[in-house]
C-alpha cells in the first residue's frame, strides 16, 4: 500500500532497528510511498510473481491481500511469501474465518472472499511450514478484556515460519 506497515512500524519505534522494504502492485501507492518515506526502499511488484530473491527477506508483513485473490493466485502468493521470507511472516487478514472452506466471490476487477482459516493453515502447513493462529478478537479479549470493541470479527493474523525458518 501507500507504506501503511512502514508507518505503523516507524510510530512505534521500531523502524531504526530495521531494514524495511516494502512493495505493492499499484504504481500510485508506490509514489504515495516515497512521497512520505523517500529514504526507504519501495518499489513495484506482484506478490503473486515478485521478483524479490529466495529467503530475502528476516520478515514479511502481508496486510488484507488474499482475500482480493482467486484462489489460484492465492496459492501462489502464499507461495512467493514463503519463498522470499527466512523467519516468519505475518500474514493479516480481514474477512476469515474457522469455516470449512474459502467463500469465493469474485466482483467485476478482483474478489472479495471469505477465507477459511483451516483451508488457509492446511495450505501452509502443506508446504512444510509452521502456522500460529491469532484470532484478533479473541486476543484482544484475552490481553484486555476487550474482544467487543473489535468491530472486525473476521480479523485473523497468521504466524507463518517457513520450513527453512
Amino acid at each position: 500500500g501507500s507504506a501503511n506497515d512502514y508507518r505503523a512500524i516507524r510510530g512505534c519505534g521500531l523502524a531504526r532497528f530495521i531494514d524495511y522494504a516494502g512493495y505493492d502492485i499499484a504504481p500510485a501507492n508506490i509514489h504515495n510511498a516515497r512521497e512520505r518515506f523517500p529514504e526507504v526502499d519501495f518499489f513495484v511488484d506482484s506478490i503473486m510473481d515478485c521478483e524479490v530473491e529466495d529467503d530475502a527477506c528476516d520478515y514479511s508483513f502481508v496486510h488484507d491481500v488474499f482475500e482480493h485473490l482467486s484462489p489460484e493466485a492465492m496459492e501462489d502468493a502464499l507461495s512467493e511469501v514463503l519463498r522470499t521470507t527466512r523467519k516468519e511472516a505475518w500474514l493479516h487478514f480481514f474477512n476469515a474465518e474457522d469455516r470449512a472452506e474459502h467463500q469465493v466471490r469474485p466482483t467485476e476487477r478482483y474478489h472479495r472472499n471469505l477465507l477459511s482459516v483451516p483451508r488457509l493453515v492446511e495450505s501452509l502447513e502443506a508446504s512444510g511450514a509452521e502456522v500460529d493462529v491469532i484470532y484478533i478478537r479473541d486476543l484482544l479479549e484475552q490481553k484486555f478484556g476487550m474482544g467487543d470493541c473489535c468491530h472486525n470479527r473476521q480479523a485473523v493474523t497468521l504466524l507463518v515460519r517457513p520450513a527453512d525458518g
